[in-house]
């Protein structure tokens, strides 16, 4: 009855998470952002920057209502990317550092897919990977089946969770890599995380900051391994730098300017100055979002919390999955605030996963606690 139960519930859990992919698919957000990622695939197939240009351009007409096109090639910036090639030409750098996305592009492009279709496609199938994966963590690390599982979903989508999956960037995939090192991580999969870790940062070069940040981790709980983390690390570093040298990526000052500052047509041909006035009025304007932003706010607040209590209890705590859970959480609330201190912007989609994996948290720790109880007093017979 119980293993009957169990299944019942994640089958719901599952058919939960893919309605919720099913409607992103179905209805995704056409970003601008797109245009860019199908012109590199096409540079990536070996078309030339011009021809690839004009071949992404005829293919999203075909594609989007005339609308929508207008609304993707109107305005000065958009209208320059689609009738000047050369000044669209220097903004891929920005975009041909996120490998695996764009070459899942290349690939469906291959098949005779529509690339556009692909790329939200992509964001669609790699968010509902993610709530399976999360669905085995809480499995694994609960050791129970309960319908708390099925608030997982329910409750990321005010977090993001549906904007990730319906926008053309790899951010769902970047969602997809991290819930799978937390995965690996408490089940102590070292080989496959110490291969994986340097894969992940082809899928998105921030990565880095959370490869680094596990060397907390490791010195907590398993030192043993850490030669071997060393050497993951190291590799991830390579693949970091070459990704950046061999896109011709333009480093952080610019890519702040451009994201925070103004939007640049020429980047290749401007060498703009962040100096500390302009950092700290971003810095303050994404403090001020922040505190205005509730999904963030709780995330901040839950996490403070949880830090304070493991620093208290660190000197008695033992080695089991959820205290394992509770440091990758940690070391994610850590990775949020670097993310935040270099670039001062509360987009879910650089957030999400982090989100999940604290959500997660509470529910694990809920249920542990349902369990612990349900130990204590046991359901009572009838006579």
């Amino acid at each position: 009855m119980c293993a009957k139960k169990s299944s019942i519930t994640y089958f719901v859990y599952v058919m939960i998470s893919l309605s919720l992919a099913l409607f992103a698919a179905t209805y995704p957000k056409l970003n601008w952002d797109m245009i860019a990622y199908v012109t590199s695939a096409h540079i990536y197939l070996g078309y030339d920057p011009l021809i690839a240009h004009s071949m992404t351009y005829q293919a999203l007409q075909a594609y989007v209502a005339p609308d929508t096109f207008n609304i993707l090639t109107s305005g000065d910036y958009r209208t320059d990317m689609m009738n000047n090639p050369e000044l669209f030409y220097h903004q891929l750098p920005f975009y041909t550092i996120r490998v695996l996305y764009i070459a899942c592009i290349a690939i469906g492009k291959t098949l005779s897919l529509n690339p556009f279709v692909v790329s939200h496609a992509i964001s669609a199938i790699a968010t509902l990977t993610s709530l399976v994966l999360l669905a085995n963590i809480f499995l694994n690390t609960a050791k129970a089946s309960s319908i708390l599982l099925w608030a997982l979903p329910i409750v990321l989508i005010p977090f993001g969770l549906i904007e990730v999956a319906q926008y053309s960037t790899p951010d769902g995939l970047a969602l997809l890599a991290t819930i799978f090192i937390c995965k690996l991580l408490i089940e102590k999969k070292y080989r496959h995380l110490f291969i994986f870790l340097p894969i992940a940062i082809l899928v998105r070069t921030d990565l880095i900051m959370l490869t680094i940040l596990l060397a907390i981790y490791f010195i907590i709980w398993d030192k043993h391994v850490i030669k071997g983390y060393a050497l993951s690390a190291f590799a991830s570093l390579l693949v970091y730098f070459s990704v950046n040298k061999l896109s011709g990526n333009y480093g952080w000052h610019t890519i702040f300017y451009f994201t925070l500052v103004e939007r640049l047509n020429n980047p290749s041909e401007v060498s703009p100055i962040v100096d500390i006035n302009i950092y700290l009025h971003a810095l303050k304007r994404g403090i001020s979002r922040a505190l205005n932003d509730l999904p963030l706010l709780i995330y901040t607040i839950v996490n403070l919390f949880y830090l304070k209590r493991f620093l208290t209890n660190i000197r008695t705590i033992t080695d089991s999955a959820f205290q394992r859970l509770h440091t990758i959480n940690l070391i994610l609330f850590g990775y949020s605030a670097a993310h935040f201190v270099l670039f001062p912007v509360i987009w879910p989609r650089f957030y999400l996963a982090q989100y999940a994996i604290t959500l997660l948290l509470v529910i694990v720790g809920i249920q542990q606690t349902k369990n612990i109880m349900a130990v204590k007093d046991p359901p009572r017979k009838m006579t």
